[in-house]
Formats: C-alpha cells, structure tokens, sequence
C-alpha cells in the first residue's frame, strides 16, 4: 500500500481519542504556569498522521470516541453495531491538524506506576497480576506473599522460557512513550494510567526477557521486530488492533513499514480484522475498571 498515494473510499468511522479542550489546556497550562527558574519541556506533536478507517459508509463525526476525558468508550452511531468485524489495513491520513505544542513525555508523571485494585483488596500490583495470569504454572510467592518469586514463562518475543521474575520485565506492546506521541499526550492523567495497567485483553502488557525488552525499547515496528520470527504476524496484528482501539495514530513511515512487513512475512490478512464484539467487551472492562488509577490521577492532575 503506497500511503502517499492511496485513495479511500468513503471515510466513516474512525477510532480517535477525543480532544477535550480541557486536555489540551492541561497541557498548555503545564508550559504557561512554568516559574522563570523551571523549564518545562515540550514537543511538537507529528503532523504526518495515520489513521484507522473502519467502515465505508459516510458519517460527519467518528463513530467512536475511544477513552475520552472518563475513560469510557462511546458509541455515537450504529453502524458498529451492524457490522460483524473491521479490517485493520484501511488506513487514512489524519485531515485534522495537532497542536503546535504538548509538554514532552515523562514515564512518571504522564502514565504512573503499576496500579494495585483496591476493590478485591489484595495486594498484587498489575505486575504481579500479568505474572500471575500467564504463568504456564502456579506462581511462587516472595516472603511478602504479594511479589511474584518464580513461575514458568514462555516469552514470545525471544521464544525463551522464563522461570524466575527478576529476568521478565512487563512490556507494554505499544510502548508508552509511542503512545504518548501518537495521541495520548491529548489524554487527561486518568486516562493515560489506565493505559500503563490494562488488562483488558492478553497482549496489552506482556511478560518479555528483560534483554529483549530492552532491545525492544519504544521502537515501532519499523525499527525492531521480536526476534522469535514464528511471532511476526501476531505481533503486528496486535500492534495494530491496540492503536486502533485506542485510537492512536500511525506515522507515514511506521505505517508503511507494517504494510511491508506483512507483506514480507507472508502474514495472513484476513485475520487482521476487529470484531463489533471486542469494543463492546472492552467497553465494559473499562467501565468496570475506569478508577483504577483513582489515588495515582488525582496525584498526578496537581
């Protein structure tokens, strides 16, 4: 697909993240309210943005609205409710124009650490929680009995098996800083932790050898691919459902270098769609877990 010269049929539903004005003042603020003695940095959010277009019939808004101001998915149409899946290889560029300015990332202050639930009062964090689900075996405790020892890992990026948590870092397969630049810089604090912590579905924090992981780093795909070969497909195809979902966009370059890649690696596309269904479950995942991150936002919206 040669992005610089594709031409879409009609645009319908994108999935984009809402820009309050309220959040882009956050921002604004944060630069404008900087003593003479603090420098706060900031970054010129990208212009050549690449977007997802998920259906063919014409709307004036997007359909979606995913993880607004609440962090909670909103339907403004039916058209999602009519169609049974959406190809994630339909991409447009972005006609709307970013600000000229957003402060700089920063792991801490814009996504938090990991999260523990509050509302089953135990004492795992959302570290502990991935460790937990994806052990191939029943986790061994440290002396605290709410830090995860030892287990049986199976890291898909290096195809190794892990058996001791100290090795395993949790990597967010759409790194944070990516999604900050992507989009998320428009997001407020809550939105933006809940993020860092989500489990709604498997892949969106995943246990990973901490060498590869670090490989890896923020890098899209355009620059690091795992190195478990027999992964590929899958690891695009979930680099691709999460941007969707959550609207973040593309660049020209990162987009181009998926559609090569799967190409290259002889993926196939059918299988690179989003069913209706899976907005409707993370819909309610998220209403569920929506306060997560109640006690690190409030810290981090001062």
């Amino acid at each position: 697909m040669n992005l610089l010269t594709f031409r879409p049929r009609l645009l319908s539903a994108l999935i984009i993240v809402s820009i309050s004005s309220s959040v882009l003042a956050e921002n604004l603020n944060a630069i404008s309210k900087s003593s003479d003695n603090t420098v706060v940095e900031v970054f010129h959010p990208r212009t050549d943005n690449i977007i997802f277009k998920l259906t063919e019939q014409m709307t004036k808004k997007p359909s979606i609205s995913v993880f607004t101001e609440l962090a909670e998915i909103t339907f403004k149409d039916s058209l999602l409710q009519a169609e049974k899946v959406f190809t994630l290889l339909n991409w447009i560029k972005d006609s709307e124009q970013p600000p000229t300015e957003a402060v700089s990332y920063s792991r801490k202050s814009h996504f938090g650490s990991w999260a523990r639930k509050l509302s089953d009062k135990k004492c795992y964090n959302i570290r502990a929680r991935v460790l937990m689900r994806d052990s191939l075996k029943p986790v061994v405790y440290k002396e605290n009995n709410c830090t995860v020892a030892e287990g049986l890992w199976k890291d898909p990026y290096s195809d190794q098996e892990l058996t001791q948590a100290d090795e395993i870092q949790i990597d967010h397969m759409v790194p944070l800083k990516e999604a900050y630049v992507s989009g998320a810089y428009k997001w407020t604090p809550r939105a933006r932790c809940l993020y860092g912590n989500y489990m709604g579905y498997n892949f969106h924090l995943l246990p990973v050898y901490g060498e590869e992981n670090n490989n890896k780093g923020d890098q899209t795909p355009e620059d690091y691919m795992p190195t478990n070969k027999s992964y590929a497909c899958t690891y695009l195809k979930n680099w691709l459902y999460i941007k969707a979902i959550w609207g973040l966009s593309m660049s020209e370059s990162e987009a181009q270098s998926v559609d090569h890649l799967i190409s290259e690696n002889n993926c196939d596309k059918s299988t690179f769609v989003i069913a209706a269904k899976d907005f409707t479950e993370q819909a309610l995942f998220v209403q569920q877990n929506k306060d997560l991150c109640k006690s690190q936002y409030n810290q981090l919206s001062k």
